[in-house]
């Protein structure tokens, strides 16, 4: 979908849902958009672009507020409890909407199907595997290969435990066969920094 045809079905979606909740038009004031995860990382800096959009469409300001921690599911939480007018919207990807009430069920304290309605899908991107300079390894292949030689040793960092990132994870550790160490962090920028630091 292209970003024009998101934004106007976004808008649409958004103002169907408020007509029929307060029959008046729609913006009418600031929307707030949270984003369950820190500043700096890759779903901020896509709601970042998504949502200057969606200001200029709506001719109001959207101001995106981080509200990170525990896999997305503080933010998505706050989003859950705030009034259902159109005014507060969630900007979200599965770590905290399907895959944490699979996980951590007793520590979601939402319901996914029941608390949000989806308006439109923002972007769609890889996961990346990355490792320090010096690793040893240049492909997953020789990393798979580095990781059997040293079972316990090798580390790996993600966004959080139970994360669309840390799920991934496991299950490459699972299906090679791997002994490797999860080291959750609060956010991605921050396991991007230190592997960059080596």
């Amino acid at each position: 979908m292209k970003l024009r045809t998101f934004l106007k079905v976004a808008a649409a979606g958004g103002l169907l849902l408020t007509l029929q909740a307060q029959a008046q038009t729609y913006p009418t004031k600031p929307i707030t958009v949270i984003v369950p995860f820190a500043a700096g990382g890759g779903v901020d800096a896509t709601a970042r672009l998504v949502m200057t959009k969606l200001a200029d469409i709506l001719k109001q300001p959207v101001v995106i507020e981080n509200v990170a921690g525990a896999a997305g599911t503080i933010g998505s939480l706050k989003a859950a409890r705030s009034p259902a007018d159109g005014y507060t919207l969630l900007f979200a990807v599965a770590s905290p909407l399907n895959v944490a009430p699979l996980v951590a069920p007793s520590a979601v304290k939402y319901d996914t199907f029941k608390d949000f309605t989806p308006l439109a899908t923002a972007a769609i991107g890889p996961f990346v595997l990355i490792g320090r300079n010096g690793l040893g390894a240049a492909s997953t292949a020789e990393l798979v290969k580095l990781a059997k030689a040293q079972p316990g040793k090798l580390n790996f960092g993600t966004d959080g435990v139970g994360t669309s990132l840390h799920i991934t994870a496991e299950l490459i550790k699972q299906r090679a066969g791997l002994d490797m160490v999860h080291v959750p962090y609060k956010s991605g920028p921050q396991v991007l920094t230190d592997v960059a630091g080596g």
